[in-house]
């Protein structure tokens, strides 16, 4: 698995000649669902009340 790249496919022909190179395709921005973020945030919340404090 750590050998193979992670770009698609035709990032291969990149080795050739600039008219033949093909561009990357285009991706969707990653998106976060509000209710996940709320929900761990509730849980910090929860677990920073039982720990002591940090002392660095």
């Amino acid at each position: 698995v750590a050998d193979h790249p992670l770009g698609p496919a035709t990032d291969h022909r990149l080795g050739k000649l600039l008219p033949h190179q093909v561009a990357n395709q285009t991706r969707a921005p990653p998106w976060a669902d509000s209710s996940f973020r709320s929900l761990a945030y509730g849980v910090l919340a929860a677990v920073s009340s039982c720990c002591p404090p940090y002392k660095g």
